[in-house]
């Protein structure tokens, strides 16, 4: 079974100034064609787009793990955030810099990974940060987040993304941490991060796991990539039991 650990549906189908077709009716023929039995949607920063997503976590519970994503507010506002979309059937916590309006080492983070320790759910953190300031490096900063909160499981989405091999040292010790390779894979696996994908396979293959970032790219751009590093075996688990274990997803 194929667990995508990112996925997107909007309401009007639209994927911001792209062609790419978000639409829910392309997303479910995908997941038929690529034998997806399930998949992580992401919300965006909208509270409409928010509803939208966890109304499919609703609708279809056997294809969708639904994760908004949550907005950069006062505390207090973070907070009601957060319980109103667990209320709605949220099954994790998604920060999006550049989109949630987040540096990483902004102290109002803790908000919302005090909620997940609370409720038991994970925190997505999107790993690529163009354009967003930090006082230190992006892996220091991931490596400082994961380790003060070591008690919530956390999916780092795009691995750390062009620091895919600094960020993976920094979290090895980590075992609430999973590294997902959507976009990160298909964008650069014919550059010298390739490389570190092909030495994360074989170094540390149950902690990986691999999506898609549909609409971006689809598994035919996975398999593709993959089929380049001439990566073969030990698919099953990148491709769904880690991820199927770490969220103990149904």
């Amino acid at each position: 079974m194929i667990f995508d650990s990112l996925t997107h549906s909007t309401i009007n189908g639209k994927w911001f100034s792209t062609n790419f077709d978000a639409s829910l009716e392309n997303l479910l023929d995908h997941k038929v064609k690529h034998s997806v039995g399930k998949s992580v949607i992401s919300g965006l920063a909208e509270l409409e787009q928010n509803l939208f997503t966890l109304e499919l976590g609703s609708k279809h519970p056997d294809k969708f793990f639904p994760v908004p994503v949550i907005k950069n507010q006062s505390k207090s506002e973070i907070l009601k955030q957060c319980e109103r979309y667990i209320g709605l059937g949220a099954k994790g916590l998604k920060i999006h810099p550049r989109w949630s309006g987040f540096a990483l080492d902004d102290p109002t983070i803790d908000v919302i990974f005090n909620v997940a320790k609370e409720k038991d759910i994970p925190v997505f953190l999107c790993t690529v940060t163009t354009g967003v300031k930090h006082s230190k490096s992006l892996p220091t900063i991931i490596g400082e987040l994961v380790k003060k909160n070591d008690n919530v499981k956390i999916v780092l989405l795009h691995g750390g993304y062009v620091d895919l091999l600094a960020t993976s040292e920094v979290i090895r010790p980590y075992e609430n941490v999973i590294l997902d390779l959507s976009a990160t894979l298909c964008r650069f696996y014919d550059s010298s991060i390739g490389s570190d994908i092909k030495y994360l396979f074989r170094t540390f293959d149950k902690r990986i796991c691999l999506g898609t970032d549909f609409p971006e790219y689809t598994y035919d751009n996975v398999y593709e990539a993959l089929r380049f590093l001439n990566i073969e075996e030990s698919l099953d688990g990148p491709l769904g039991n880690n991820l199927k274990i770490f969220l103990n997803a149904k």
